[in-house]
Order: C-alpha cells, then sequence, then structure tokens
C-alpha cells in the first residue's frame, strides 16, 4: 500500500522543492495538481522513484473542469503536458471530479459528453472521485457510465471520507458499498460543515481512527492520500503525525522505522522550508 501526500501550493514553495521535503521524509507517493505544470520539467527530474497521481482540474480551485468547452485551451495544456511527462512522473492516475458547473462564478458551457471526451485523451488511469454535492445514485450513475465509456482506462473510483461525512452519509456503510471499487483514499480533518483539509489533531470531526480501522481489517491496498493543506510551516509536525498516524494504522513495521528515522529529520526539514518561503 502506497501512503502519500498532496502538493499543491504553499506560499511560493515549488513544487519541485516541496517533493524533495517530502522524499527527505521518506514519502512514497506524492498527489499534484494543476500547480504542477508551470514546474513539471523539474518536477520530473527529481522524482527518482516517487509515484505519484494527479489531481485533474476542478471548478472551486481552477475555475474550470474538464467539461467546460469554454477553457478547451487550457484543458489541452493539462492533456499535453501529462501524457508527455506521464512516465517520467511514475504517473499511476489521473483523477478527475464529477462535472462541477454549477459551481462556477459565470455560466459555462459544459457537458458530460466534453468531458468524456477529454478524459479519453489522458495515457492515465482515471479515478473518479466522490464530491458532496453529486449524492449516491448521481453517482452511481456517474460510475457506470464511465465504465461503458471509456473501458479499461477507467480504474475505479478515489473514496473521499471528508465528502462522504460532508454529504451526510455514513461514511463506513458507503465505504463497504464502493469497497471494491476503490483504489484511492483521500483523507483529512474537517469540521462538521466545511472540507478544511485539516490535519488530524486540530479540531476536526473526521472519524479517523474508525476508518483507519476498517480500511485495514477490509485488507484494501488502495492508495491512501493525505490532502491537507498545512497552512503554515509550524503546522508541518501536524502534517507529519498525520502521515504517521496512518502509517501506524496500516504498517506498524514501517511506521517504527519511519518514526525514528524523522527524529532527527524534522529539524532540518522545517528549516529547509523556512529558508525556500523566504525567497
Amino acid at each position: 500500500m502506497l501512503i502519500g501526500i498532496t502538493l499543491g501550493k504553499f506560499g511560493n514553495v515549488k513544487p519541485s522543492d516541496l517533493l524533495l521535503i517530502v522524499q527527505k521524509m521518506g514519502v512514497e507517493f506524492v498527489e499534484f495538481n494543476r500547480s504542477l505544470l508551470d514546474d513539471i520539467e523539474t518536477v520530473s527530474q527529481r522524482m527518482q522513484t516517487t509515484a505519484s497521481g494527479y489531481h485533474l482540474p476542478l471548478v472551486e480551485e481552477d475555475g474550470f473542469d474538464f467539461s467546460f468547452r469554454s477553457r478547451q485551451k487550457d484543458i489541452d495544456r493539462v492533456v499535453e503536458n501529462l501524457n508527455r511527462y506521464g512516465a517520467a512522473l511514475n504517473l499511476q492516475y489521473a483523477l478527475t471530479h464529477p462535472p462541477q458547473p454549477h459551481l462556477s462564478n459565470h455560466e459555462a458551457r459544459s457537458s458530460i459528453e466534453t468531458w468524456l471526451e477529454n478524459l479519453k485523451r489522458v495515457q492515465a488511469p482515471i479515478f473518479l472521485e466522490n464530491v458532496a454535492d453529486w449524492d449516491e445514485h448521481e453517482f452511481d450513475t456517474l460510475v457506470a457510465t464511465l465504465e461503458e465509456a471509456l473501458g479499461d482506462q477507467f480504474a475505479g473510483i478515489c473514496f473521499d471520507g471528508p465528502h462522504s461525512f460532508l454529504r451526510g452519509e455514513d461514511v463506513f456503510q458507503r465505504y463497504r458499498a464502493l469497497a471494491a471499487k476503490i483504489k484511492c483514499f483521500h483523507l483529512s480533518d474537517c469540521s462538521e460543515t466545511e472540507d478544511l483539509h485539516l490535519p488530524f489533531g486540530m479540531g476536526g470531526v473526521f472519524p479517523i481512527d474508525a476508518f483507519l480501522k476498517l480500511i485495514r481489517e477490509s485488507q484494501s491496498e488502495a492508495i491512501i492520500n493525505l490532502e491537507i493543506d498545512p497552512g503554515s510551516p509550524e503546522n508541518l509536525r501536524r502534517l507529519i503525525e498525520s502521515y504517521l498516524l496512518v502509517m501506524k494504522a496500516m504498517s506498524p513495521v514501517r511506521y517504527y522505522a519511519t518514526r525514528v528515522s524523522l527524529l532527527w529529520r524534522i529539524p532540518p526539514i522545517k528549516r529547509m522550508l523556512r529558508q525556500m518561503l523566504r525567497q
């Protein structure tokens, strides 16, 4: 099982520099988003054995998704870069939300057909992530649509625990219903009403210990990715502790070895990050 961390925007620090930091932590997997594109050449040169996933654009953060006909040039750029650098990035998947044009600040020309055609152009397995504004029936119907339209390219579901929780679903029951198709998890902490992407232990309410126990007992081999925004260098330890929390639940032997190695690595990692932020 791979346990990873999302590498997105963090002040003025580039993804290629964040990659060096998580590699020093011993992290074997990272998930990138569109912030990768301006730094993709350097990132691809630094990947070494680190595996990766890629979160395709989403309306809330990027202003568009793959269903937006009006943003085809932006979509083309994403597709071209993923196809060109996918092997160097050790790319395991490209992840998509269901189309969400209703979240746009302006009227969007969007369609399921456009979304599907653009997904077909990506030379990587496709994962579909559950979101808070698509109910269970709508989501399950969309899974069937992807299975028919993409065939073997559709590789499964990314189950976002906080998204399910915020929909008011029984997270444990919903996991069991989807387990056979789940190939990836997004985990972070949240409040009762907001998807805050918090490290664990900062006052959130997601039932992480019980959920990790369920994953372990079901013997899932899906990738676990921590979609966490630490917020500041001061919270870096909280991010590392969240990573260790997951590792302890999934692989106690790896946990103890990693914890020992991090005892002397954390101070220089924090100094490195502060120096990058000052540049």
